[in-house]
């Protein structure tokens, strides 16, 4: 898993739930305390948290937090193109469609201009 996704995870976790041990992170994102700490120190420095003895407390309100479209165009990047395959095959060469700008919609668009006309 990537930094960034790994640090967005966090985030999501704080916005839920405010506080997180670093015990949990380790075992829910499945690497080290060494990398969990560089990822807190990280997000301390953005200022979305305050470290604490043992893990993290959000700096953030549930509405300031906005990740990039980047980042959550690699959060969950597989189901994204399992859905975009899914959707494509409902897709008749000539019918018009209306997208809107989520990344997983994103995937879609892309398997569409893509795919070969007949």
């Amino acid at each position: 898993m990537l930094a960034e996704e790994r640090r967005f995870r966090i985030r999501e976790v704080l916005s839920a739930r405010r506080t997180v041990s670093a015990a949990e992170l380790c075992a829910s994102l499945g690497v080290t305390a060494a990398t969990i700490r560089r990822d807190l120190a990280t997000l301390e420095h953005e200022g979305v948290l305050v470290r604490s003895h043992g893990g993290a407390v959000s700096q953030m309100s549930s509405t300031k937090f906005q990740p990039s479209y980047e980042t959550l165009a690699r959060s969950n990047s597989e189901e994204k193109r399992a859905i975009a395959r899914a959707a494509e095959h409902l897709i008749l060469d000539g019918d018009t469609v209306f997208l809107e700008g989520s990344t997983t919609v994103y995937e879609l668009a892309a398997r569409l201009h893509s795919r070969t006309r007949k």
